[in-house]
């Protein structure tokens, strides 16, 4: 990704989140808790209670297509991630998540399809406050806690299933079933 569409993204969730709640950031303790992400590098998502990483679908193009968790295969570039930081006045570790191209070659971004508990987690080209999420660290070592910035909830696995196909959504941080507990791995 160039310079360019990252200044892009920076500068337009600035605008968006002007006046938007204060937002807190995470002590420098929790932040070594958080691992490093490289640019422009893909990344799994696997979620601690199943076992499970986040996946498009059938690989779809389609704007606004419900993610959901699917076995951890090597070489589905569906299960490929894109974390692009988000800098400024933004709380430490904050990204915008890409999931890949539209039908059209457009970057399409990891978003909650409402800011409410229970919405679905989809992929749009939606750019703005609705974008933006935090890692925290996560009950396990290891593993993080991938935040709706705006929202305050967590990426979370529907009914802690472990069934391939589980709908992500967005839920308050559970501290009991793992189900929004993600390690972030290097995709394969």
């Amino acid at each position: 990704m160039n310079s360019f569409h990252i200044k892009r993204i920076r500068r337009f969730l600035a605008l968006a989140l002007a006046g938007s709640a204060a937002f807190v950031a995470t002590t420098g303790a929790a932040q070594a808790q958080v691992p490093v992400l490289q640019p422009n590098t893909p990344y799994k998502l696997k979620f601690a209670h199943s076992g499970q990483v986040l996946n498009v679908p059938n690989a779809s193009k389609v704007e606004g297509q419900p993610l959901v968790t699917y076995f951890d295969v090597n070489g589905f570039k569906n299960d490929d991630f894109t974390f692009i930081k988000v800098g400024g006045s933004f709380p430490a570790n904050t990204y915008v998540i890409e999931a890949g191209k539209n039908v059209f070659g457009k970057p399409l971004y990891v978003i909650p399809d409402q800011g409410k508990i229970g919405a679905p987690v989809v992929q749009d080209r939606e750019l703005g406050a609705f974008s933006a999420w935090q890692l925290k660290p996560g009950q396990i070592a290891g593993h993080v806690e991938i935040t709706h910035l705006q929202s305050g909830l967590a990426m979370n696995v529907a009914g802690a299933s472990h069934s391939a196909g589980s709908s992500v959504i967005v839920w308050p941080p559970s501290k009991v079933h793992l189900n929004d507990d993600v390690r972030i791995l290097p995709a394969t």
